[in-house]
């Protein structure tokens, strides 16, 4: 038997896990042990039912801003917050931008997100003497770790039936809609056998027919090739990172009992330039999944990334379609 013996606090969204995950792999654990880490997670949810006037609503945000503070976990808020967060939000009704605006603080100073909601613009209709009023006052807020666990979360508004509140369905379930199209990374520009694929491709590519079938196959018999590219070259890179870390392992040792000589040296900083290259294409693909252009000088801050795609995510998924009813 394996086992393994860990101190690490928490494993979060960054290496910690895939680190974990695959040191596990390598060694063939069966048992670990973990310090000042936790394996369950603390989920608090909060139903809300906000006042009416603007007083009690600052009040009730500034009591639970303090119990999120004083509280560690996850958290989940739902419910009714009587306010909307922009103009966007009501129809046919009086827009106060004071009470949007504590809402709004409220909302960043606790660090909260929002997923997108389906099916509806909406979730409250009255009837009024000048029409119907809408407003958008339910809603689901979350913390961003929430968000980051469960990114294809769904938020969904349901019919009204005898409440002039539409039900508000939350969904963290994962659901599967088939293969995921084709994304080409910008980062395989910077690849040396990049265009030496394109170009075999292109050579190699034989069809006779209608154009608008020939570009359609053209596309695909690129699209096949570049697939199989990157596959090899996941595979190759991930050995390349493996024999990297095993020699810069081996010469750390070394260093501690005596002076490396000129060639340790070279190939000390060689697995270094290669493993910091690998990164970098890691964190260019992630700042691209994130379509940001954050820290141009190279900050590889890739929990920042993590969670900007997760929101993305979460705010791009199709969780279904309806067709003729």
């Amino acid at each position: 038997m394996n086992a393994i013996s860990i101190n690490i606090r928490g494993f979060g969204v960054e290496k910690k896990a895939k680190w974990i995950r695959d040191l596990r792999r390598a060694k063939k654990v069966q048992l670990l042990w973990f310090q000042e880490t936790g394996c369950d997670v603390l989920v608090n949810f909060v139903n809300v039912c906000a006042p009416q006037n603007q007083v009690g609503k600052r009040d009730l945000w500034s009591r639970l801003l303090n119990v999120i503070r004083s509280r560690s976990g996850v958290w989940f808020f739902a419910g009714d917050f009587n306010v909307v967060r922009g103009p966007e939000e009501r129809k046919n009704s009086k827009f106060k931008p004071l009470c949007a605006r504590d809402f709004n603080s409220f909302i960043f100073d606790a660090e909260l997100c929002e997923y997108e909601l389906k099916g509806s613009r909406f979730t409250y209709m009255v009837e009024g003497v000048r029409g119907r009023k809408f407003s958008k006052i339910d809603r689901v807020l979350v913390c961003k770790e929430f968000q980051n666990r469960w990114p294809d979360a769904c938020v969904r508004v349901l019919p009204r039936g005898y409440s002039d509140h539409n039900p508000v369905l939350c969904s963290v379930n994962n659901l599967n809609f088939g293969p995921k199209p084709f994304r080409f990374f910008s980062s395989w520009l910077e690849r040396d056998d990049f265009h030496k694929v394109v170009e075999g491709a292109l050579a190699e590519f034989q069809f006779s027919g209608p154009p608008n079938k020939r570009i359609h196959l053209k596309f695909k018999f690129l699209r096949d090739k570049l697939r199989l590219w990157r596959d090899d070259l996941r595979v190759k890179e991930g050995e390349e990172e493996v024999r990297a870390k095993e020699e810069l392992e081996e010469l750390d040792l070394l260093v501690e009992d005596r002076d490396l000589s000129d060639e340790e040296e070279w190939i000390r900083l060689e697995c270094k330039r290669k493993l910091q290259f690998i990164e970098d294409m890691k964190s260019k693909d992630l700042k691209q999944k994130a379509r940001t252009r954050w820290a141009m000088e190279g900050d590889a801050n890739t929990a920042f990334f993590h969670g900007l795609v997760n929101k993305r995510k979460s705010s791009n998924g199709i969780h279904g379609l309806m067709l003729n009813g």
